[in-house]
């Protein structure tokens, strides 16, 4: 059976707890086991012994919830900088990605300030969730935990990070059914080039749409190509078809560079109201992520 691990990181805030509510839709990835991972940030003074048996107290009352799920469950305890130590610590155990939480749109105010969730997407180099949230009654947060993995809306730029996204949806096309290809062309004052990129882009997209539709659980493969901004483009694309979720890269060329302040990625991870998986693309760096979802162990 399939073996996979996921690193939840929680500071055991209301948000990160309902991470746990969203557990049960990863087990369509195959995931098998939870490791809950906490980082109590490092202090001038050092960390008390006190701090340290707290925080153990309540990941003690996480880990008993995750069990109840059917999880395997580990958790860490650690201290230092959280970001630094959620990303080495997902790549050194080879976990498939880290869920991490989000207040929907406020993030913005995190990102600008450094937060530990732009931190952890500008560094890992293992696929990063993060869960969305929209207000409920009385001033709830209530994660977007349905049917994510339905409709997913994905970027492509038509390079070796586009590659690799698609090689990641074919190895987990059991549960993509409808997928959307989002491409936009540079603005071009000659109406001649525009269409010429245009054509070209199409051909492209035909042929990753033809990849994706060859495997039968895949229903639906949708192109769309537009001009202006990526970003607009991406998130009017994931209205438009009422998607459930976006996945795209943090590094890529032209629209889809490095995740960065005012780049792409940036501002669709500030804006969008969705899920994100976002995949770490490094041609040189990083494996093939196939590998995380698709390796099978003895039962």
């Amino acid at each position: 059976m399939f073996d996979t691990k996921i690193l939840l990181a929680t500071d055991f805030s209301k948000s990160a707890h309902k991470l746990i509510d969203c557990l049960d839709e990863f087990k369509s990835l195959g995931l098998n086991t939870v490791i809950l991972f906490h980082v109590v940030e490092a202090k001038r003074r050092g960390v008390s012994a006190d701090v340290i048996d707290e925080r153990r107290v309540k990941m003690n009352k996480l880990e008993e919830e995750v069990r109840d799920k059917g999880f395997k469950v580990e958790s860490e305890i650690v201290i230092g900088k959280p970001s630094k130590e959620i990303t080495k610590y997902a790549e050194e155990n080879s976990c498939a990605m880290i869920l991490i939480a989000s207040h929907g749109q406020g993030i913005i105010k995190q990102i600008i300030l450094g937060s530990t969730t732009f931190k952890v997407l500008h560094n890992s180099r293992v696929p990063v969730f993060i869960e969305k949230y929209e207000k409920g009654k009385e001033d709830e947060i209530d994660p977007i935990c349905k049917i994510k993995f339905s409709r997913v809306v994905v970027p492509i730029d038509c390079t070796t990070c586009s590659d690799l996204i698609v090689r990641i949806l074919k190895s987990l096309d059991n549960i993509f059914h409808d997928i959307i290809l989002v491409h936009s062309i540079e603005k071009s004052f000659d109406e001649e080039e525009f269409m010429i990129k245009k054509s070209k882009a199409l051909e492209d997209l035909s042929s990753y749409k033809k990849e994706l539709e060859d495997h039968d659980k895949i229903k639906k493969v949708t192109i769309k190509i537009g001009s202006g901004s990526a970003s607009d483009l991406i998130l009017e694309a994931a209205e438009e078809e009422n998607a459930t979720m976006i996945m795209m890269p943090t590094l890529g060329v032209n629209h889809l560079e490095e995740l960065k302040i005012g780049s792409t990625a940036d501002r669709i991870v500030r804006k969008a109201e969705l899920p994100l998986f976002m995949i770490p693309c490094d041609p040189v760096l990083n494996q093939d992520l196939t590998t995380l979802f698709s390796e099978k162990k003895d039962d």
